[in-house]
Order: C-alpha cells, then sequence, then structure tokens
C-alpha cells in the first residue's frame, strides 16, 4: 500500500498563498521544503489547482499548448508507445506524461480510445 503524505499544512498553505505569498514564501513559512511542495502538487491535483487559482493569473504565465491532445488518443491506441506518440507530436515525452497526469479530460479520451482499441487503459504513476 502506498505510503500516505502529511497533508495537514495544505490549508495554511492556501490561507498564506491566498494573501499574496509567494509559493517559496508561504511553503518555507511552513518549514517545509520546495522540493516536497513539488511532490504533493503532483500527487494531489486538486491542491495544485487550488494553489494556482489562488495565486492570481498575474502570476501564471502563458497557458500551455494543448492543441495536440485531440491527436494523442488516437496515436496510443493504434498502439504507440508514449516516446513515440510524443515524437510525432513534436513533443517531449515527459510533456505528454505530464499533460496525462494533469489533464483529467485528456486521461479519459486516452483511457476511452485505448479501451475502444481493445488495450489496457493507461496507468501513469502521480509522481514520475
Amino acid at each position: 500500500m502506498p505510503q500516505r503524505r502529511d497533508t495537514s499544512w495544505h490549508a495554511e498553505f492556501l490561507r498564506l498563498v491566498g494573501e499574496g505569498l509567494s509559493f517559496r514564501v508561504a511553503i518555507r513559512k511552513l518549514g517545509k521544503a520546495e522540493a516536497g511542495l513539488h511532490q504533493h502538487f503532483e500527487a494531489y491535483p486538486e491542491f495544485r489547482a487550488e494553489a494556482m487559482r489562488l495565486r492570481g493569473p498575474r502570476l501564471r504565465g502563458a497557458l500551455p499548448d494543448t492543441s495536440w491532445h485531440p491527436h494523442l488518443p488516437y496515436l496510443l491506441a493504434i498502439g504507440l508507445s508514449i516516446p513515440k506518440a510524443a515524437a510525432k507530436l513534436n513533443k517531449k515525452p515527459e510533456t505528454v506524461r505530464i499533460h496525462l497526469r494533469r489533464d483529467a479530460k485528456l486521461r479519459a479520451a486516452v483511457n476511452a480510445a485505448l479501451c475502444e482499441a481493445g488495450r489496457p487503459e493507461l496507468r501513469l504513476s502521480p509522481w514520475g
């Protein structure tokens, strides 16, 4: 069984970010490691989404390119691996994995295409 992470500090972190502190300052104020914050963002997408929302649009930067999302389900359904599909889409394999982990709609579309093709569902580790 996977080890449970301590999430008791999430609410306080979100409160601090909501008050205007940067992620770096808020996580240091709580005495946590920045690498730990990244791991929690990966493991708890809803926590990351709320933190990003509270941080405000001025700090988000440009939205990621998702124009390739509609093509990915087909490529994986025909049997291409993530690295081979990424190459066809001119993306890095890690970029494809990150989008699959963070985007529930993309993951659902891929799993539906895989199911329709008689292939097993995609299983990604939340930690990479």
